[in-house]
């Protein structure tokens, strides 16, 4: 018991000077906190109501876009679980709207293509190689020409995904 005792006198003294010397050291280095204040002189930064901007006030430095900046380069987004209608080898529709693949060839369906002594069924191949490249996936377009687009599949040229596919 008289050793329990020693022990934890020991543990309680040794905790005092602990806290004796974290006392010291703040005294020590203690600095004044500088306050900080609100600049009550400048407009409200937030407002419990709308207000109307007049831009020709604000002291902003505006900047023009670059070229490409600020604007989509693929605007026409199709996300996984939309509804896709293969056409041919080069077109498809979604959502009522006929997308043609600018730089793919429009396979039809039945199309038989001679590929040197071989004979290919290269309009099957196209019309699967689309459906693949466009079920669940997110595509997404641009227009380059009347009624021809530049499509990506989950970020891969739909247009070189076909070429591809006929060898």
């Amino acid at each position: 018991m008289n050793g329990l005792a020693a022990v934890s006198g020991k543990i309680a003294m040794s905790i005092g000077l602990v806290f004796i010397a974290m006392g010291a050291a703040s005294a020590v280095t203690e600095r004044p906190v500088k306050a900080l204040a609100l600049d009550t002189t400048s407009e409200p930064v937030w407002t419990s109501v709308p207000i109307r901007i007049d831009p020709a006030r604000q002291t902003y430095e505006r900047v023009e876009a670059r070229e490409g900046q600020g604007q989509e380069q693929y605007p026409i987004k199709f996300r996984p679980g939309a509804k896709f209608k293969v056409i041919d080898g080069a077109t498809f529709e979604a959502n009522g709207s006929r997308i043609t693949l600018a730089g793919a060839t429009p396979l039809s369906r039945t199309q038989i293509c001679n590929s040197g002594q071989k004979r290919m069924a290269c309009g099957t191949r196209a019309f699967v190689t689309m459906s693949k490249a466009l079920a669940g996936k997110f595509i997404d377009c641009r227009s380059v020409g009347a009624n021809l687009f530049k499509c990506r599949s989950n970020g891969n040229d739909l247009s070189r995904i076909l070429a591809r596919a006929q060898g």
